[in-house]
């Protein structure tokens, strides 16, 4: 289940940032324990494999690490999406997801929105800006290389700078 804490704070998303981290010295074999410290940096206890032998070791991972991490995993997803705009409705797409459902995100000068779970999510625990997989591929068919300069432009890929 989705909660406010674990749609960015997860040991998944530990595991994936410490593995690119990590990947010269040795394979990251798993994340033991993932527990936030009273100053809100997250400690992270992980054992790595070096040849045949298992270390376990820990390491601080900030907010913003986790943050940048969200977003970019969605970036990285989006540019695997298929787009296709409705030909009746301007500003409307359907999206092939990477499962093989359809997805539906609507544009508008300032943000997007889908119907996807990960958006409904986004939607219910986290402040600001948004934008699910889906978002980034109809942003990337648009043109754009973020949802910053979606905004920026209002929308309109001929503003962009």
């Amino acid at each position: 289940m989705v909660t406010q804490e674990n749609i960015l704070y997860s040991r998944s998303a530990a595991f994936r940032i410490l593995q690119a981290r990590l990947a010269k010295w040795g394979k990251l074999a798993c994340i033991l324990k993932l527990f936030r410290m009273p100053n809100g940096v997250f400690n992270a206890v992980y054992s790595i494999r070096f040849g045949d032998r298992l270390f376990v070791w820990a390491c601080f991972l900030s907010l913003k690490v986790f943050k940048v991490h969200f977003a970019e995993r969605r970036k990285e997803e989006g540019q695997k999406m298929i787009v296709t705009p409705w030909k009746k409705e301007e500003g409307f797409y359907s999206v092939l997801g990477s499962k093989g459902n359809v997805y539906h995100v609507a544009t508008t000068g300032s943000h997007l929105i889908c119907n996807c779970e990960d958006y409904k999510n986004q939607q219910q625990f986290l402040k600001g800006r948004r934008c699910c997989k889906h978002g980034y591929g109809v942003l990337f068919h648009l043109g754009f290389n973020s949802l910053q300069d979606y905004i920026d432009s209002g929308g309109d890929p001929s503003l962009q700078f």
